[in-house]
């Protein structure tokens, strides 16, 4: 775990799981927000992501990347298991007024900027974003550049789909 820059009074904290074997270990328990990045169709490890930040009581999901539609079906998943689970309503929306909310960005550059700026909750304040890198060559450049750029006023393109950038490998 790496604090990587602030935004808005929100700590920027990078996570590559391919580095860190303990990764779910370091989530927060309050008041933060996770921007996944995802690489590939795992079910089984985005699931873990999902299982593991609703046990720790993350505010906000912002899926972001190529699978962020598949991160957040998973997240939106799981919150519902866990309700059947422990034989909680699933009938309203007020059901689920507890429950994280959850997006997907397709532009991985808006998927940021959205979680740093927009992102809000309706009673408590997020203080973290925890950025979780599925990918095996990793994305904290861009991630940190992103954040620069934030800071000083940049604004997304209307750009429908955008990659993030790789990390140069050494």
């Amino acid at each position: 775990m790496e604090v990587i820059g602030n935004v808005n009074g929100r700590q920027i904290i990078y996570i590559n799981i391919w580095e860190n074997i303990n990764w779910t270990d370091n989530l927060p328990t309050h008041n933060w927000l996770v921007f996944p990045v995802g690489q590939g169709n795992d079910v089984s490890i985005y699931s873990k992501l999902a299982d593991k930040s609703i046990d720790n009581n993350v505010l906000y999901l912002c899926a972001a990347g190529e699978f962020c539609e598949l991160i957040h079906d998973i997240f939106d998943e799981v919150i519902i298991a866990k309700k059947i689970a422990n034989n909680e309503s699933i009938e309203s929306p007020d059901d689920f007024k507890n429950s994280p909310i959850t997006t997907w960005h397709n532009s991985f550059s808006e998927g940021l900027w959205f979680a740093t700026t927009c992102a809000n909750h309706e009673e408590k304040t997020i203080d973290k974003i925890i950025c979780v890198d599925f990918m095996k060559q990793g994305v904290k450049d861009h991630l940190i550049n992103l954040v620069e750029s934030i800071n000083n006023g940049w604004l997304p393109s209307d750009e429908e789909n955008e990659d993030p950038e790789y990390d140069i490998l050494h």
